[in-house]
């Protein structure tokens, strides 16, 4: 999850899995220059950025002996 702070420094803030420690890390400017990039993408799938699955399967046309390979 984003969250904004009171001086407008975004932050992502999640819990890890192996630890269960909450963390938050600030966002540079690139970062947050391409969340609101995708943000129409955000409302409409739920997803903060646009599945790779397209070029996930480019990538095994071209090398086809990892065809049953997990990425």
């Amino acid at each position: 999850m984003v969250n904004i702070d009171s001086e407008g420094v975004h932050w992502i803030s999640l819990f890890q899995k192996k630890t269960k420690d909450y963390i938050e890390i600030p966002m540079s400017d690139t970062a947050i220059e391409i969340y609101k990039r995708f943000e129409s993408h955000r409302k409409t799938t739920g997803f903060v950025l646009p599945m790779l699955q397209h070029y996930c399967n480019i990538f095994k046309q071209k090398f086809p002996q990892i065809r049953g390979t997990k990425i």
